[in-house]
Formats: structure tokens, C-alpha cells, sequence
């Protein structure tokens, strides 16, 4: 899982199950909470560099798979 490695993607660690409770192990991320609601011109900056972020991942998914 943590092979992954992005600056716009927390890495994700352990996924698991706890008393019948799901949880996830991610990277520690520095900064400050996000507070909305975001101005448009900023909450779309943030959609492109998440796109971005999802399309990498995938496209390198997807060679690592064949």
C-alpha cells in the first residue's frame, strides 16, 4: 500500500478491521485543517491537484499491472 508516493496523496498504510470497527493508518500530513467554505477559485485549484494526484496513481497502476 505505501508504495505509492505523491505529494497531493497521503500515504495509506493499514487498512483494518478492530472490535468490528474499520480503520485506516495514513501518513501524518503537516499543515493547517482546510476550513470551508473554500472561495471557487481555490476549492477548484484543489479538485485539479487531485485529479492530477488520481490520474498518476492509476496510469502507474495500471503499468505496474501489465
Amino acid at each position: 500500500m505505501a508504495a505509492l508516493n505523491h505529494p497531493h496523496i497521503a500515504t495509506l498504510y493499514e487498512v483494518g478491521d478492530h472490535q468490528g470497527l474499520p480503520y485506516l493508518v495514513m501518513e501524518l500530513v503537516e499543515g493547517k485543517p482546510l476550513k470551508g467554505p473554500l472561495p471557487v477559485k481555490q476549492a477548484i485549484e484543489y479538485g485539479i491537484q487531485m485529479a492530477d494526484a488520481w490520474g498518476r496513481r492509476t496510469r502507474r497502476a495500471s503499468c505496474i499491472a501489465t
